[in-house]
């Protein structure tokens, strides 16, 4: 059996038995400790305490389960138990569409509406799923999206970002996922420049980083010689109506750089321009193309679904992007109910 990353348990079958054992015996001494030193639960260790201990004890097996059912490219299946799609929609997680180019169409960076773009990576950061619309392939430039990767990055959310764009027929269609961490460490490589703006970017937040808030923020004092990037910009490291640090100080140095050295230098603007081409080609080998369709077979969801070794799959109809669900939610949504179901069940069959 091929070894899988991202397994819902990663032990061996002896090594889970032994955890099972552990685990079961271990939370029975300390419900017993806790008895005894302190009378919870009241009259010994309740029926309750028992059933709990029990279902934490084999959860491992279950995933261990889980993963063989995976690894083998099956399905879930067993009497009334079936992988129920209707459930992805409730565990479908936030999401926000960036505007094209986070900013103004068509103006460089250093030219745009700052608080537009601020505004728009406050907004993504407050999603787990980002999704950006290349459209038709000129609503986005390289040096925004580097922009909107690097604050993705530094923040650590969002923590998926969503392709989609159009066909030549016009239609919306889905094309990939991937965590900003990995597309930005492959948009830096295209260009010298872009890794140059980005150090440099870095080099002058942590610089201003040393500097006390001031009100107004323009009497904020540079405590040493500051570099070209960084220094006389306290109207970037500080919010000018609060004196305190901008929470997105690196980001738009990063920008400022971008659009000075690339963007404003840049004669022919197409070459910045995100196609679908472009997007194949620099994320090579990181950007997730599985999905699950729902007009596609119900058996051929379900393969893929536990194929993937992936936390995330988009779900898609008729190959346009409808969200992002969480593998693991769905499982666990898929064992509520049939917990449900089962205890249903039992209760139709018992006698009047």
């Amino acid at each position: 059996m091929p070894y899988r990353n991202n397994k819902f348990w990663p032990l061996q079958p002896g090594d889970t038995i032994v955890v099972s054992v552990l685990t079961f015996t271990g939370l029975l001494l300390v419900s017993g400790l806790l008895n005894k030193m302190t009378g919870w639960p009241a009259g010994g260790l309740t029926t309750t305490i028992l059933v709990g201990i029990s279902i934490i004890s084999i959860m491992p097996f279950l995933l261990a389960i889980i993963d063989i059912v995976i690894e083998r490219g099956g399905s879930v299946g067993f009497k009334d138990f079936k992988l129920d799609f209707s459930v992805l929609v409730k565990t479908s997680a936030p999401e926000f569409t960036v505007p094209a180019n986070i900013g103004v169409q068509g103006v460089p960076v250093y030219e745009s509406n700052t608080r537009e773009i601020l505004d728009a990576l406050k907004k993504a950061k407050k999603s787990n799923i980002v999704v950006i619309d290349i459209e038709d392939g000129t609503a986005w430039w390289e040096t925004r999206l580097l922009v909107l990767l690097a604050g993705a990055t530094r923040l650590g959310t969002p923590g998926n970002i969503v392709f989609v764009g159009k066909t030549v027929k016009g239609e919306q269609q889905f094309i990939g996922w991937a965590e900003p961490g990995a597309l930005l460490g492959k948009l830096l490589e295209v260009r010298p420049v872009y890794k140059q703006a980005f150090y440099t970017a870095v080099a002058a937040a942590k610089q201003w980083a040393t500097v006390e808030p001031a009100v107004p923020p323009a009497m904020a004092a540079e405590p040493f010689p500051f570099g070209n990037a960084a220094i006389g910009k306290n109207y970037i490291a500080f919010d000018p109506l609060t004196g305190l640090p901008n929470e997105f100080t690196q980001e738009e140095f990063f920008q400022n750089e971008l659009g000075m050295k690339v963007e404003a230098m840049e004669q022919n603007k197409t070459t910045l321009h995100v196609t679908r081409g472009k997007l194949h080609d620099i994320f090579d080998g990181e950007l997730i193309e599985d999905r699950l369709d729902q007009a596609g077979a119900k058996e051929e969801m379900a393969r893929i679904f536990f194929e993937t070794d992936f936390p995330w799959v988009a779900l898609t109809e008729h190959g346009k992007y409808l969200r992002m669900v969480s593998r693991l939610s769905v499982i666990n949504e898929i064992i509520k109910t049939e917990i449900k179901g089962g205890n249903s069940r039992q209760a139709m069959q018992k006698p009047a």
